[in-house]
Order: structure tokens, then C-alpha cells, then sequence
């Protein structure tokens, strides 16, 4: 972890059809937190609340500045926390 890092996630769904009528349609929803672990109880918060649509982690990451202050770094942490949800940690 990085100083001032940035941990963003996107939560997606599918849209919903019932009886050949679309119910609820497809979408997405992003936010960030403080801090790693928060995002992690966030993840797993709105996939319990968006369960009924099929909601599902689609990416997470980290962003922070480079120390030289010219271009912000990225790292991906998509798979380190779909394998935290898996293990039920």
C-alpha cells in the first residue's frame, strides 16, 4: 500500500428478464475507499444488496501518484480480492 492510495471497485450486474420482458436493466456501479480492507467489506456489502441481479466484482484496484508527482500508478487487486471472497475471509 501506497501513501494517499485510492482503492476503487466496480460492482456490475445483468439486466433481468422475466416472461421475455426486461425487468431491470444492466448496469454498473463504482466507488472508492480509503483503505483496502474497507473496500473489501464494501465489495461484499452491495453484492449481498444487488445478489437478486446477479451482481458480480468485475474489477478493483489501487491508485496513487508516483513519489515524483508525474503520473499516477495503478495495481490491479481484482483477483486478489475475488479470491478473498471465494475463501470467505
Amino acid at each position: 500500500m501506497n501513501p494517499k492510495s485510492e482503492f476503487y471497485a466496480t460492482i456490475s450486474w445483468n439486466e433481468c428478464i422475466e416472461n421475455g420482458k426486461v425487468t431491470a436493466p444492466a448496469g454498473e456501479y463504482t466507488f472508492y475507499r480509503d483503505r483496502l480492507d474497507w473496500l473489501v467489506e464494501s465489495i461484499k456489502e452491495y453484492l449481498e444488496q444487488w445478489k437478486n441481479r446477479g451482481a458480480y466484482l468485475e474489477t478493483a484496484s489501487e491508485e496513487y501518484d508516483d513519489p515524483s508527482g508525474y503520473r499516477t500508478r495503478f495495481v490491479d487487486h481484482t483477483e486478489y480480492i475475488k479470491s478473498k471472497l471465494q475463501g470467505g475471509e
